[in-house]
Formats: structure tokens, C-alpha cells, sequence
């Protein structure tokens, strides 16, 4: 690995017409020029194919692989087993790179020979082109530096410093020789970022907002299947199996169980969503995440989570009417105050 070498940038793309442009033109337009730009197309049907098939014809960098069935994992997937570049990013086809992504990841992957190397984001809320982010950059977890396997996982699946996404991350190809990501599942990346951290030796972590992450109302993070519930919970379990299998070589017995405590909150937040919803068999099913809730809260206890969290695992568990009567005006609260925070940075924050 050098600072010239093929880089692979892989895009899954389907039915993403108002956004692809943005999306491919930032990866054309990346000032590290030795790039190959594997475009899988997976069975669009709004012109994003016609589309995907301009650009593989504008630059003779990308190539377009044309599937006819759907699923983010077998598009990923495609593009892995058609990759030669030395070193392999993602690219989600309703984000955009910045223009200097791609060089200052290889640079930072040749100064400290790390097999993996990870920039921070800006999150865009918008349907629209992102021109314009009031936020400077997503919230500094885990600080700059190199990390070990051994951090790079505790931050990952215990501290939640290192996001599961694969996105924001240039990868040494050699990584994926042995992994893929699991076909017909969502929360794919949940199910597949430690297993790659895994055969790491070390990961560079970097100050840097490079990545433009678009959050939207219709992108399939923040759907809510029931699908989408019960893929965490497989994806929840594999983690959970794979922290078990490395006690006390990786991680503490003590942050096992902080691990098992974190993960009611995600629990709660699928309930509140949920909960949302008026149909007889969403009832139901609410009833099973709020059983869920509460028997994960009494096999590891709720000691050491957050007061927020521990609240309305107690309402949940005692008196669930009180939740829902709560909850909105938590929300509401939360809101205001985000709208004040909102106004004053844009006071300190020219755009």
C-alpha cells in the first residue's frame, strides 16, 4: 500500500435518482485520482439505472454491475467480489464524499500502515441537495489516534464510540477475503463491523469531517419493520455470543454486563416506535418488545444504565399508561430546547 495506489469505492444504488448525482459526482470529483468506482445497480426502476449507466459511459473509472433482485447486502457483496483496488470504501448512494475523503484516508493509512482508518461525518437533514450543514461535525467520541484490535472492538461493541457503519471507513482489501455481509437482513453492518475490527491489527481513527451523511425520512435506517426488530435482535445476539467467546481475553466480565444493560435502550427505542402505530397486530407486537424490555431488565439488572433509561424501563416494567403519558412530553421538552440550541448556533455558525 502506497499513496498512489487503486483505491475501489463500491456504491449500492437503488430507486436514488434525486441524490445519485450528488453521490457519484463526489467520488468523480475526489482529488486522488487512482480510483475504481464499482456502481451496483439492484433493480431500480426510477432512472437510476439509465443513470448509473451515463456515468460508467462519462468515466472510464466506474464500472456498472446490473442486478435484477434487491438488497443492500448482495449489492455490497457484488462490489466486493468485483474489487482489485489495494484498499476498498463504501459509499451510500444518498451521501456524498467530501473532495479530499478519499486522500487524506490513504494518507493516513500509509503513515501508520492501520488496516483500517475512520473519519468523522456532517449529517444532513434534507431531501434536497446538501449544500449547507449547521453542524460542524458529529460529536467527538473516540479521540484521534491508533488504536489496537483490542480498543477498536471494546470502543465498538462496549463504548459505542466507533459508529457499526461501514461508510465512513477505508478498509485494506484483504480484510473482506473471508467476510460478507448476510443477504436478506437489515442492520447488515451491526452484523458484520466486528467481525471485520476483528482481524485487524489496528485501526487510525481521524479528526476529520469527511463523509456527508444524508438522514431522511424514506432512507431504510430509520424504517420501522418488524423486520427491522427482529434482525437486531440476531444481530444483537451474534455480538453478544461473540463478546462471550472472548471473556477474559477481550473484554471484562463487568463490561459484558454494561453491554447487556445498553442494549434495553435500544429495546425502549423500538417500543416507542411502535407504539406508534394502531393496528391489532402492532398492539401485539408492542406488548412483546415491552416482555422483551422487562425480562432483559431482570436477567441483568438496570444498576448502572442511565436515569433516563432506567425510568422508562420502570414505567414500562410497572405502569406503562404513565410511559405513554410521559414520554410526549419528554419529547416535547426535547424539541423546544433543540430549537433554541438550533437558533443559537446559527447565530455563531455563518452559513
Amino acid at each position: 500500500m502506497d499513496s498512489n495506489s487503486l483505491i475501489s469505492v463500491i456504491i449500492p444504488v437503488y430507486n436514488v435518482k434525486p441524490y445519485l448525482a450528488e453521490a457519484l459526482d463526489s467520488v468523480l470529483e475526489q482529488t486522488y485520482r487512482n480510483l475504481e468506482i464499482i456502481v451496483v445497480e439492484n433493480g431500480s426502476d426510477d432512472g437510476s439505472e439509465k443513470m448509473c449507466d451515463d456515468y460508467g459511459n462519462r468515466d472510464p473509472r466506474v464500472k456498472v454491475i446490473h442486478l435484477s433482485s434487491r438488497g443492500l447486502s448482495r449489492a455490497r457483496n457484488t462490489g466486493l467480489d468485483a474489487v482489485t483496488g489495494e484498499a476498498v470504501a463504501f459509499l451510500d448512494s444518498d451521501d456524498a464524499y467530501y473532495p479530499e475523503y478519499i486522500s487524506e484516508m490513504v494518507q493516513a493509512m500509509v503513515r501508520t500502515n492501520a488496516d483500517i482508518v475512520i473519519c468523522k461525518s456532517r449529517t444532513y437533514h434534507t431531501d434536497g441537495k446538501m449544500l449547507v450543514s449547521t453542524q460542524k461535525h458529529e460529536p467527538l467520541y473516540l479521540k484521534p489516534g491508533v488504536y489496537t484490535r483490542e480498543e477498536a472492538l471494546n470502543a465498538l461493541l462496549l463504548d459505542g464510540e466507533i459508529r457499526h457503519g461501514v461508510w465512513n471507513k477505508l478498509y485494506k482489501r484483504e480484510l473482506w477475503e473471508t467476510v460478507r455481509f448476510p443477504e436478506g437482513r437489515v442492520y447488515e453492518d451491526v452484523a458484520t463491523t466486528y467481525r471485520i475490527l476483528d482481524k485487524c491489527n489496528s485501526v487510525c481513527h481521524l479528526d476529520l469531517a469527511l463523509y456527508k451523511y444524508r438522514r431522511r425520512n424514506g432512507s431504510i435506517t430509520f424504517s420501522s419493520s418488524w423486520q427491522y426488530y427482529e434482525d437486531l435482535l440476531e444481530a444483537h445476539a451474534g455480538i453478544e455470543a461473540y463478546i462471550l467467546s472472548n471473556v477474559p481475553e477481550l473484554f471484562s466480565e463487568s463490561r459484558l454486563i454494561k453491554w447487556r444493560r445498553s442494549y434495553i435502550s435500544v429495546l425502549i427505542s423500538f417500543y416507542v416506535k411502535w407504539s406508534r402505530k394502531k393496528g391489532k397486530t402492532d398492539k401485539a407486537r408492542c406488548e412483546k418488545i415491552r416482555r422483551n424490555i422487562i425480562e432483559t431488565g431482570k436477567k441483568y439488572g438496570v444498576k448502572g444504565i442511565g436515569f433516563r433509561t432506567r425510568t422508562a424501563y420502570y414505567m414500562l416494567r410497572f405502569c406503562p399508561w404513565l410511559f405513554h403519558v410521559v414520554y410526549p412530553l419528554y419529547r416535547a421538552v426535547v424539541s423546544v430546547k433543540k430549537r433554541i440550541m438550533k437558533k443559537q448556533a446559527g447565530k455563531k455558525i455563518p452559513e
